[in-house]
């Protein structure tokens, strides 16, 4: 059975989706996976991957359906190399990377301060390498209808109290250097557009595919939030493994990211990216 929430966008506007969301449902994967020999017929335990619980749509549901598990299975395929997937609250999935006891996240944001416990795969002068991402994403500055806080880019102008931000979000870094005062005590998008709807505070900066779909979609949003015209930040999102695995298995990670590389870029996950990124439209 598909999902609530998967079974709604299956349904909006669109007569002709079923056949996606099945194509996506049957993308779930399980919550656990089998080991897998490598090529060498070695058994190799599963690398155990976290997830956000709430929904990033149409990348990552919290049932485990999206885009991000259709091109992980690609990718476990290529790589010959098995996921085993957990759905968490997203700081407590930080934390657990952070710590070994999970080997990676599906879909985070790298920077400075992640880079203290997290791995990419980086360029020898230690740039990212965006071309292994899982997909890029934008914050988008969320606003009430006729409000006077502006964003050029650079400065929020006439901004008197607090920014809405899901908890744990790497936005969080750059607006704490700008002395913004964060509310960061929901986790989910929809927190954050009902928080700015209730006047708790004056802004949101939400990760735009799930905010933005409630804000075109949702009748206690839509006509009633605006977005301002400058995005926040653009962001590559990745398949962020823990430091303890990078310096573990090294080569069996460079692997599945140059696989990813190579998935994201198939016709095949490129036709349903399409149809389900139009789907949501």
């Amino acid at each position: 059975m598909l999902h609530p929430l998967l079974r709604s966008a299956c349904w909006h506007r669109h007569a002709n989706l079923p056949g996606l969301c099945l194509m996506l449902a049957i993308a779930a994967p399980a919550a656990a996976s089998q080991n897998t020999a490598n090529s060498n017929n070695i058994t190799v335990a599963p690398l155990k991957l976290c997830y956000e619980d709430v929904p990033q749509r149409p990348w990552t549901l919290a049932d485990g359906s999206g885009l991000n598990f259709v091109l992980l299975k690609a990718v476990s395929k290529r790589s010959n190399e098995p996921f085993e997937y957990h759905a968490l609250p997203w700081k407590r999935c930080l934390a657990y990377v952070a710590t070994g006891e999970m080997d990676g996240v599906v879909a985070a944001a790298y920077s400075a301060e992640r880079s203290q416990w997290g791995a990419i795969a980086l360029q020898a002068n230690g740039q990212e390498r965006p071309e292994t991402r899982l997909y890029a994403d934008e914050f988008l500055v969320y606003v009430r209808k006729n409000s006077n806080v502006s964003w050029d880019g650079k400065t929020f102008h006439n901004l008197k109290g607090a920014v809405a931000i899901q908890a744990g979000y790497v936005v969080a870094e750059r607006l704490r250097e700008m002395k913004v005062e964060l509310d960061q005590s929901g986790k989910s998008a929809e927190h954050g557009l009902r928080l700015l709807m209730a006047g708790s505070v004056e802004i949101a900066v939400l990760q735009s595919s799930q905010a933005g779909y409630l804000v075109r979609t949702d009748p206690r949003f839509r006509d009633k939030v605006e977005v301002l015209p400058q995005p926040f930040a653009s962001v590559p999102l990745y398949l962020l493994m823990s430091r303890k695995t990078w310096v573990r298995e090294p080569k069996r990670l460079e692997k599945i990211w140059q696989a990813i590389a190579v998935e994201r870029e198939a016709d095949a996950y490129k036709k349903q990216e399409k149809a389900a990124l139009l789907a949501d439209q």
